[in-house]
């Protein structure tokens, strides 16, 4: 019926337009299928076009471009780090190209465009140094040949020259090399939409004689000037542009060119993101299958962290990731099975804590093989930590707000009101997350960001947590009131307040 509907997310070069697609997530629509709450995607599905027809305004243009390339970026990071069950969600084709040292390297056309990009915005002072040392003396007269061959004009005894012979040199090989670079950034520009800043003035090559190098001439003008660069600065700028023209080569020349990065399931992308900036690798998360549950429920995050009664007992946080449209909440039965995970993680500890050997001596360490849940201050169970976490697109389109937003009340589950250390008590929280700071910082493998971040959600759902039950209940710490007795009356005695105590706290 003249329209199409797929899953899958990511990027495809169609050799059929000559251009990229991408396949957007659908955490960018709201829940009536509309596009910054305003848009049908049929309207803007020709992204240029809508610019140029003032459908939507530049800076949308330039957020849907951007969110696309932070989309590859964090779909080829999961590609690089997932394991081969997972990486089966994902459908992809690079074309090799031959490196300096003739190696072949594999990319898509995506990689190479983001790479030109990168380069440049991370060389700026390299570029200003360069071209400093490359134009000194450029226009120097040289009065050797001024003399020499030019015609001077006397005025009060003294020579005057109109012509004169500047000190301008040829285009060096060095130089050649940056008119290129800069050449295939001003054509990614113009071409492709890509945001690049020229701030350079050397000559870029015209329009018709680029489409020249184009259709071959590049990466034979690059080959016949490759053994002039060592500098790793200029062979990493050689093989971008080298690749660059290769895969234009392949592209001109096979009628049938196609590369792409897809993934079916980006749901699960998502929750590799999220996880991989709440959690980390725990050998007893593995050990006791904790993860992928016996029962054939999976969770998405789980991490042991400081307990909710002392910070040196660590309990297991949970957590569902949980990627909709915007503004759609968990269905009832997500809502379930996260309650059900904790009883899961519950049991799992019980019973190792459990298991004996035939003499009846314990098999498995506490801390090293699971975690304690009983509380000797409480005599209860340290309460297990669930949340969701949904990503959003915040209204400002703000890709640095790292803000973990907390969406209603905590829900609690109880046997008995009253007493909250039992292991029919669950408690759950919901969270909104920047979907944006998710991708950039997952896509960009910013270390120090995701520590960061790491540290930050952990103790705003521990406190968050704590601050939520200080609101509901009221603690204290129960002490015998010490009463002067008879010696002989002593231990009766004792026994008898020991009762009260016992009947007290029942």
């Amino acid at each position: 019926g003249g329209s199409f509907s797929t899953d899958m997310v990511g990027y495809y070069y169609s050799n059929d337009i000559h251009d990229t697609v991408f396949f957007l997530p659908k955490v960018v629509m709201d829940k009536d299928d509309m596009v910054f709450g305003k848009y049908s995607p049929e309207k803007i599905i020709d992204l240029q076009e809508a610019l140029d027809n003032k459908t939507i305004t530049m800076d949308e243009y330039q957020f849907i471009y951007g969110l696309s390339v932070w989309i590859y970026r964090s779909i080829a990071v999961f590609r690089n780090t997932a394991d081969d069950k997972h990486r089966k969600i994902l459908l992809y084709r690079d074309i090799p190209s031959d490196s300096m040292t003739g190696e072949q390297v594999y990319n898509t056309f995506l990689d190479i465009l983001i790479s030109l990009q990168k380069f440049n915005e991370q060389n700026q002072n390299y570029f200003t140094f360069v071209l400093k040392n490359i134009h000194s003396g450029f226009n120097k007269i040289n009065w050797t040949k001024t003399i020499s061959q030019g015609r001077a004009f006397i005025k009060d005894n003294a020579p005057l020259y109109i012509d004169v012979v500047n000190r301008k040199k040829q285009v060096n090989l060095e130089e050649e090399l940056f008119i290129i670079f800069f050449s295939i950034l001003h054509y990614m520009q113009v071409r492709y939409g890509f945001p690049v800043n020229i701030n350079y003035n050397f000559p870029l090559i015209t329009d018709d004689a680029f489409d020249n190098y184009l259709e071959g001439y590049g990466e034979v003008r690059l080959i016949q000037i490759r053994h002039k660069y060592f500098a790793d600065k200029q062979v990493k700028m050689w093989q971008l542009c080298y690749d660059f023209f290769n895969k234009q080569n392949q592209i001109q020349n096979n009628r049938n060119y196609s590369d792409h990065l897809l993934a079916k399931d980006f749901n699960i992308v998502f929750e590799a993101m999220v996880d991989h900036l709440l959690s980390e690798k725990d050998k007893r998360v593995d050990e006791m299958n904790l993860k992928d549950q016996i029962d054939g429920k999976r969770v998405d995050h789980i991490y042991a962290w400081d307990g909710l009664m002392h910070n040196e007992n660590e309990i297991f946080y949970i957590g569902d990731s949980k990627y909709y449209k915007l503004a759609n909440n968990p269905p009832s039965n997500s809502i379930y099975k996260q309650y059900t995970y904790a009883r899961n993680v519950i049991q799992a500890n019980l019973d190792l804590f459990n298991q004996k050997d035939k003499t009846g001596k314990k098999t498995k360490k506490p801390g090293e093989d699971y975690l304690i849940y009983r509380d000797d201050d409480t005599e209860g169970y340290n309460i297990t930590p669930n949340f969701f976490i949904r990503g959003h697109v915040p209204d400002d389109r703000n890709y640095e707000n790292d803000d973990l937003e907390m969406k209603g009340d905590m829900e609690k589950k109880v046997h008995f009101e009253n007493r909250l250390f039992d292991r029919d008590t669950l408690l759950l929280q919901h969270y909104d997350i920047n979907f944006l700071y998710v991708l950039s910082v997952y896509g960009s493998e910013d270390v120090l960001a995701q520590e960061a971040f790491r540290l930050k959600a952990r103790t705003l759902f521990r406190d968050r947590i704590i601050e939520d039950i200080r609101k509901d209940y009221s603690f204290f710490s129960l002490q015998l009131k010490p009463l002067k007795v008879d010696e002989e009356d002593d231990e009766e005695e004792e026994v008898t307040n020991r009762d009260r105590m016992n009947r007290l706290v029942e």
